[in-house]
């Protein structure tokens, strides 16, 4: 049997999907909850209609190395091989929207700041005495050798952030969703969009203020003669073969059917495989051997 990550996340997801009363979002999912194993197919991608956001990633917008795009152009002649009907482009409506919208970050702050303090207030002992952003942001300050200051300076931001309101949120709902992704798969009758996902730029946008599903799947690694840039701290970006990504998405509860096409790419490209950093990287059980070990 072929080694998968995608195995092990459908395995994963058969277990926690459902209704969750810590989570308002999942109390309008379908009734029934498949057994996501079932999309576990080679020959997922066999008909299904996959478009290409492009004016997403444009050059203006968010621009993608040369070799990414190499690779992703690629990809869609892989994806065609194995008989997907690639509409390209199939661009959101509301595109303008998105790229000029500065709502997106507000609203993750937001939610960062809310969500972070609800997980420290359900905590029944805090050792650290961190309770809040802001006790986290000092913690990390008076503590660097812990974590070295990576993402501090997204902790920083949502510790600014004001909170975000219910009329905004709605907008990017629609813009994301409804006027988004929801009308584009609608025009060109297509299951699922795609797109590169490369390192701190990325066209994930209009999904993930939908509240749609993502599935990521490696497409390559960027060259061993690219410059290291130090982004935040100990964070680097780009930097000699860093991993990204080509990622699938749908409309709500679309996860069973990103799995299939998601799978049947992984399977026949194989791409995770091809750089490892050392033997013990070589994957050689699944998340189902290690759990009747």
């Amino acid at each position: 049997m072929a080694i998968s990550r995608i195995r092990g996340l459908a395995a994963i997801l058969s277990v926690i999907a459902g209704v969750d009363e810590e989570d308002s979002a999942t109390y309008n999912q379908p009734s029934s909850i498949p057994n996501y194993t079932n999309a576990l197919n080679r020959d997922g991608l066999a008909g299904k209609r996959i478009g290409v956001p492009r004016l997403l990633f444009r050059e203006d917008v968010a621009p993608i190395p040369s070799s990414i795009m190499a690779a992703f152009e690629g990809a869609l002649l892989a994806m065609r091989a194995l008989g997907a009907v690639v509409v390209d482009p199939a661009n959101l409506p509301s595109t303008d929207e998105l790229i000029g919208s500065k709502k997106e970050g507000k609203m993750f702050a937001a939610d960062m700041k809310t969500g972070l303090k609800a997980y420290f207030d359900s905590l029944a002992e805090i050792p650290s005495g961190v309770r809040t952003m802001a006790d986290l942001v000092k913690f990390n300050d008076d503590h660097p050798e812990l974590e070295g200051g990576v993402g501090q300076r997204t902790l920083i931001n949502a510790e600014a952030s004001d909170g975000f309101s219910d009329e905004d949120r709605a907008y990017l709902r629609e813009i994301g969703g409804t006027r988004g992704i929801d009308a584009t798969l609608k025009e060109h009758n297509l299951d699922a969009l795609v797109f590169p996902v490369a390192g701190l730029a990325d066209t994930i946008g209009a999904a993930a203020v939908a509240g749609y599903p993502i599935i990521t799947v490696p497409l390559g690694f960027l060259p061993d003669d690219t410059t290291a840039k130090l982004q935040d701290s100990t964070l680097y970006y780009p930097a000699p073969g860093l991993p990204y990504g080509v990622a699938y998405t749908g409309a709500a509860w679309s996860e069973f059917q990103l799995i299939e096409i998601a799978y049947a790419y992984e399977q026949e490209t194989k791409t995770r495989l091809k750089r490892l950093a050392y033997p013990e990287a070589v994957p050689r059980t699944q998340l189902r051997d290690a759990m009747n070990g």
